[in-house]
């Protein structure tokens, strides 16, 4: 995967074990996913994540050599060709903003911009060790079906990566907490960098568990991929001193006409 990422306009170095989660978490069909061949060498590669009758194309690339010579639209144009067979409703996908070449090629095949996604990151102070505190009051470890629980109940409709399928697929070392209402996923603690996955519950209830995780696992800074619906809970990364990533994506779907 991550030869066909080369040149890509954010670095992709996917360790094995980490694609193998992406694939196992993503929900993603290797019987409906393909490496595209041409005189037996891989030229382009197309993985397709499927729920119901909802596909997604979780990732897509064409070698860098053989870029801008209609690979990809070829490519693309099949996958979508399968989707229309097996009747799914939809394809989604996600693209960074910039990426102005990938929009296009998605636009020109029927993609339409549904919303913006957005991240954002909390570093880490140069004087501050890492380890771990006490336990903070309040603060516990919950299980992931509760927090897969908060997010339906919710009523909001998450990015593929947020949503209550995903996370339902997380194990160990991720893990669940809770403070009050408020529920958040994260990544391996035992790491310097911690990704939030998910979230759910009240914003104030929220603030005070984001709160307590920094209190008690202090010296790590915190990430959130830009996969978060612009204008959800943008209020609570502000007052807890987060940053916005400079990288944004667009979520985009190409609905398919029942036959």
């Amino acid at each position: 995967m991550n030869h066909f990422y080369e040149g890509y306009v954010v670095p992709v170095h996917l360790p094995v074990d980490a694609f193998a989660g992406m694939l196992r978490t993503d929900g993603v069909d290797l019987t409906q996913s393909y490496v595209a061949l041409e005189d037996e060498e891989p030229v382009a590669m197309g993985l397709i994540a499927r729920r119901d009758k909802i596909s997604r194309l979780a990732a897509f690339a064409v070698d860098i050599k053989l870029r801008g010579k209609g690979i990809g639209k070829w490519f693309l144009g099949e996958l979508l060709d399968e989707a229309k067979d097996r009747k799914d409703r939809e394809m989604v996908l996600e693209v960074i903003t910039t990426n102005d070449s990938a929009v296009k090629l998605y636009e020109r095949s029927g993609f339409a911009r549904k919303e913006r996604l957005v991240g954002y990151g909390f570093s880490a102070s140069a004087e501050e060790p890492m380890g771990d505190n006490s336990p903070i009051a309040g603060l516990h470890e919950a299980d992931m079906a509760d927090l897969v629980a908060a997010i339906l109940a919710s009523g909001l409709e998450w990015p593929w990566q947020m949503s209550a399928e995903t996370l339902a697929q997380m194990a160990w070392p991720n893990r669940a907490w809770q403070y009050e209402s408020g529920y958040v996923c994260t990544s391996d603690l035992a790491k310097s960098v911690v990704l939030i996955r998910g979230l759910a519950g009240d914003e104030n209830d929220l603030a005070g568990l984001m709160t307590a995780l920094l209190k008690q696992f202090p010296g790590r800074s915190w990430r959130l991929l830009p996969v978060m619906p612009e204008g959800i809970y943008s209020g609570l990364f502000e007052r807890l001193g987060f940053y916005t990533d400079k990288l944004s994506q667009w979520k985009m779907g190409v609905p398919f006409l029942s036959r």
